[in-house]
């Protein structure tokens, strides 16, 4: 589990993801529901944002 301000989670996430080179990680966030629970992976979005294009809708 990580916790604390986004440079904090952040540094965590790289380092968790370093330590077992993973390509890919998942977040699984444990604020309350609705607009709180969006908050988490809205947080650490922006300019670390995957560069890759999204997935078609359909």
């Amino acid at each position: 589990m990580v916790h604390g301000a986004r440079n904090t989670v952040v540094k965590a996430i790289d380092h968790v993801a370093g330590t077992l080179d993973a390509d890919e990680i998942m977040l699984v966030p444990i604020d309350l529901t609705g607009t709180e629970r969006g908050r988490t992976p809205r947080t650490l979005t922006g300019p670390r944002a995957p560069t890759s294009p999204p997935a078609p809708a359909g």
